[in-house]
């Protein structure tokens, strides 16, 4: 009999969206899919190609594809990046005393 996997954990367990982008990240993992790269622009994920084994990037919202890894774009003035000592999760910090989960654009 096979054991089902428990509730996926997320930080806002009452955000389905974040419950089911938890599940697509866990199901690619067992499947080796895409990965989810914290290093990427918004909307680029990673994948493998089959038959190189090398890894590509595409963006699922504009069809773009690439063999080089996108960059990001620089963090908007007076932002700074930080990792969460307990989660190990990147913050955004502004000079102004405003902090984000979330990549500030402007």
């Amino acid at each position: 009999k096979r054991k089902r996997a428990g509730p996926v954990i997320v930080e806002d367990p009452k955000n389905p969206r974040a419950q089911i982008a938890a599940a697509y990240e866990r199901r690619n993992q067992a499947l080796g899919g895409p990965q989810h790269d914290p290093t990427l622009p918004a909307g680029w994920e990673a994948a493998s190609d089959p038959t190189t084994r090398k890894t590509y990037y595409y963006n699922r919202e504009t069809g773009e594809r690439a063999w080089e890894k996108p960059e990001m774009a620089a963090l908007p003035e007076g932002w700074s990046e930080s990792k969460d000592p307990n989660t190990n999760k990147t913050y955004y910090y502004h000079a102004s005393g405003k902090t984000s989960w979330d990549r500030p654009t402007k």
